[in-house]
C-alpha cells in the first residue's frame, strides 16, 4: 500500500509517497481503508516540536470503511464506514 512516510533527515524531500507493507489488525484493533484524511492541529505540533510518529506517518483525522477486525472486536463488521481521530494511536492517517 502507498503512504506519505516522513524522512526527516532528507531536508530536498521531507515527504516521500512510498509503498509499505500493509498492517494487520491485532486482537484489538480494525484496519481501515482510508479514503480521506486531513492534518489537523495534532499534526502539525508534532511536526514543530520534532516529534515523528513511530512508523513516520502523520495524519490524525481519517474515514474510510472497515477492511479487517481483530478476534476481539465485536463493535464494527468488515464494510463498515467509519470516521477516526488517531493522535493517540500513532497517527498513520496519510496511507492507504
Amino acid at each position: 500500500m502507498k503512504a506519505l512516510v516522513y524522512r526527516k533527515k532528507d531536508k530536498a524531500q521531507k515527504y516521500q509517497l512510498e509503498e509499505i507493507e500493509k498492517p494487520i489488525a491485532k486482537d484489538n484493533e480494525v484496519l481501515v481503508r482510508i479514503y480521506s484524511a486531513s492534518i489537523n492541529a495534532a499534526d502539525y505540533r508534532s511536526i514543530q516540536l520534532g516529534i515523528t510518529p513511530k512508523k513516520k506517518i502523520f495524519g490524525s483525522l481519517i474515514s474510510g470503511t472497515v477492511e479487517s477486525i481483530g478476534k476481539n472486536i465485536t463493535k464494527y463488521k468488515i464494510g463498515d464506514e467509519v470516521i477516526g481521530e488517531l493522535s493517540d494511536n500513532r497517527f498513520s492517517g496519510l496511507a492507504e
